[in-house]
């Protein structure tokens, strides 16, 4: 087999501008991750206080909103959002719209569903789902745990490198 001294120069090469880069990304990673967690923590601990304080009630499914938008391919996007009606403890009824859009057949008029709401302003409602409820927190919070895993494995292969490269 036979070597070539200017392929393996190459690889070299690539490899050292590829490090060059390391702790710019290290540091983008983390202070990516940083803004992930700063939204993502905040909106977890208003959504456990939300559903500590509110209360817990059952809902029907009035109707199933279709809302369609165009998008910058020209192409049409359809959405369906769940509208549901609820009673208070004090009889008022109340209609609530769901904040994360669902597929056609997710659900039908006149499903049951259960309905978590501040008891001081009913019109603060949410279908009690996991979607409708942490969605927003476990994405933000995920993609933080993702970067910093990521920057902990461009450290590593980055020491690597120093530790092996000639002075």
């Amino acid at each position: 087999m036979v070597v070539n001294k200017n392929n393996i120069y190459q690889k070299e090469k690539i490899l050292e501008a590829r490090m060059k880069t390391s702790p710019i990304v290290i540091i983008f990673f983390l202070l990516f991750a940083i803004v992930m967690f700063s939204v993502g923590i905040p909106r977890y601990l208003k959504t456990k206080k939300f559903i500590d304080d509110s209360f817990s009630t059952s809902g029907i499914i009035s109707e199933i909103e279709k809302e369609s938008r165009k998008t910058r391919a020209g192409t049409t996007k359809i959405t369906y959002y769940v509208i549901y009606t609820f009673l208070t403890k004090n009889g008022e009824e109340i209609k609530g719209k769901s904040s994360v859009p669902r597929g056609p057949s997710d659900f039908k008029i006149s499903d049951q569903i259960t309905i978590l709401y501040d008891p001081d302003n009913p019109n603060n409602s949410k279908m009690n789902t996991f979607s409708d409820l942490w969605m927003d927190s476990f994405c933000l919070n995920l993609l933080g745990i993702f970067l910093i895993i990521s920057s902990v494995v461009v450290s590593i292969q980055y020491k690597k490198y120093i530790s092996r490269r000639p002075i």
